[in-house]
């Protein structure tokens, strides 16, 4: 079962590290903690027992909110950590008083997109050639969600 906990500046090192399980461009412990220290900032961590196993990180300003990352380490994919995340964030931008909320995500990236795609989100634009891949560049595509 996985348990969804508040992630504070605290968890910078955990969260860094999941980070490199996740992603190619990795954020080192002082940049998670620059992110996790801004106002406005909601973030979640996705722990099985006491092994955390994915996070999200975003934040609220005035009417909107963005997803800033969303990563769950390859062992727990295709368990639902992700859609709990997901749902944990939605929740608590509600409550801080967000309409809407907007992400970025490579349009390679089809697991997200999946998820992104279940949880009513829509296409609101792309960056052409966002993200450096190693045979190339990627469009974001810039993503919508109501509240």
């Amino acid at each position: 079962m996985i348990k969804i906990l508040p992630c504070l500046s605290a968890h910078s090192a955990v969260v860094s590290t999941l980070h490199g399980a996740c992603f190619d461009e990795v954020w080192n412990e002082v940049a998670v903690n620059k992110i996790l220290s801004m106002p406005g900032v909601i973030g979640f961590l996705g722990c099985h027992e006491n092994d955390p196993c994915g996070f999200i990180i975003g934040r609220v300003a005035a009417d909107e909110a963005e997803i800033i990352t969303l990563g769950v380490i390859p062992p727990w994919r295709d368990k639902g950590a992700a859609s709990l995340l997901l749902e944990a964030f939605l929740g608590e931008a509600l409550a801080q008083g967000a309409g809407a909320v907007y992400l970025e995500v490579a349009d390679d990236n089809t697991a997200a997109r999946a998820l992104y795609t279940t949880a009513e989100f829509q296409e609101a634009g792309r960056r052409r050639n966002y993200y450096r891949r190693d045979n190339g560049r990627e469009d974001a595509l810039i993503l919508r969600k109501k509240i």
